[in-house]
């Protein structure tokens, strides 16, 4: 049974009584958790890595739309060897690292928070109403997501 029934002060009375419903475990959150401390440690590396100019190179390929000069913070070897860009033909151009690296840490920080919160909302007494119905509706969602 998940209930268990207290008694404050040690009184046998019935007004004395209180339900207290205990919380679940998540090894869903918990998993979560740990891929997101994970991820946002990587990040972070490459991050720093970048900063220093000791990361891969993201080069990035796409079709121009305009007619103007190769992009300054490209590579210089464009397809072709065009000297500028075309209308409708192929360019390439270094992506920022940097700015993308520290994107995805703090997206990771920000997904580890939800799963923090969500592990510790199922995990606390429900003794509340309103406690308890937020803790099931986070129990269907994950269901509803993992079916």
């Amino acid at each position: 049974d998940r209930a268990k029934s207290r008694t404050a002060g040690g009184g046998e009375g019935a007004e004395a009584e209180a339900t207290i419903f205990e919380g679940r475990f998540s090894w869903m959150s918990a998993w979560s958790m740990m891929v997101w401390v994970l991820g946002f440690i990587i990040s972070m590396v490459l991050t720093v890595l970048s900063f220093r100019g000791s990361a891969f190179a993201l080069v990035a390929k796409e079709q121009s739309f305009v007619r103007t000069r190769n992009p300054p913070y490209g590579p210089e070897l464009q397809p072709n060897n065009y000297p500028m860009r075309e209308i409708g033909r192929i360019f390439y151009y270094n992506l920022p690292e940097t700015a993308l690296f520290f994107a995805l840490a703090s997206s990771c920080l920000g997904l580890f928070t939800c799963s923090y919160f969500s592990s510790y909302m199922l995990l606390e007494d429900q003794g509340s109403k309103r406690v308890v119905d937020i803790g099931m509706v986070i129990i269907k969602g994950v269901r509803v997501y993992l079916s």
